[in-house]
């Protein structure tokens, strides 16, 4: 699924010198499923620069605490691939991650 118009809530994964973007974790419609990755972002990506939109206003960014423990072979093209359990928001609630934390998140 291409991105919509609507996917304006993403989340992006920089080095700490913030001159390579590594990864974009999310791209949602969803403001709650949004928040759920971000909250997971925060965990799974020590030592890294997270940054969090809503189209072009930057709502948060943070240096995650720890140091990066990503080894470089599962960086793939901007994509970390091994371990990774994060990839809720590939196509947005629809992906049945994404629809598990919405529930989650709304009770």
């Amino acid at each position: 699924m291409g991105k919509t118009a609507e996917d304006n809530f993403r989340i992006e994964v920089w080095d700490r010198e913030e001159k390579t973007l590594v990864e974009t974790i999310c791209r949602s419609p969803d403001s709650t499923v949004s928040q759920a990755a971000w909250q997971a972002a925060v965990r799974r990506r020590p030592g890294m620069v997270l940054i969090h939109y809503n189209g072009r206003h930057r709502m948060e960014k943070i240096v995650t605490p720890g140091e990066p423990t990503v080894p470089p072979q599962t960086i793939i093209d901007g994509s970390i691939h091994a371990g990774l359990d994060l990839a809720i928001c590939a196509i947005g609630t629809g992906c049945a991650h994404g629809a598990k934390i919405a529930r989650t998140m709304r009770t």
